[in-house]
């Protein structure tokens, strides 16, 4: 009897490792999709109306601390600035002190 009831508690106890894996999965599952539905938010148009609003509010700001501010890839940084620049909302330039940065403001048009 005793080797019997080891055998269904080993069962048991495969079938609820099983399960918790099988949730865990699925949980990462849920975890990426969240993840790239929030990325597309943040970096898609809403970027655009992010970055002009930090901008309003800070002034002049490197474009390093503005990725960091906003939690976006700094390629899609880039990419989303390039096209506000194009738009004439905002302009790039050079950093007095260290060339190697770039500095983001906003344009007259990107204040109204």
């Amino acid at each position: 009897m005793k080797k019997e009831n080891k055998k269904k508690m080993d069962r048991d106890l495969r079938k609820e490792q099983y399960e918790s894996s099988d949730r865990t999965g699925r949980l990462i599952i849920n975890f990426r999709n969240i993840n790239h539905t929030m990325r597309a938010l943040y970096e898609g148009k809403g970027s655009q109306k992010r970055i002009l609003i930090v901008l309003l509010e800070t002034g002049e700001i490197t474009q390093r601390v503005l990725t960091e501010r906003l939690g976006i890839q700094p390629g899609s940084a880039s990419e989303v600035l390039a096209k506000l620049e194009h738009a004439g909302l905002i302009v790039r330039r050079p950093s007095d002190e260290d060339r190697r940065t770039t500095n983001v403001s906003l344009t007259e048009i990107g204040r109204e």
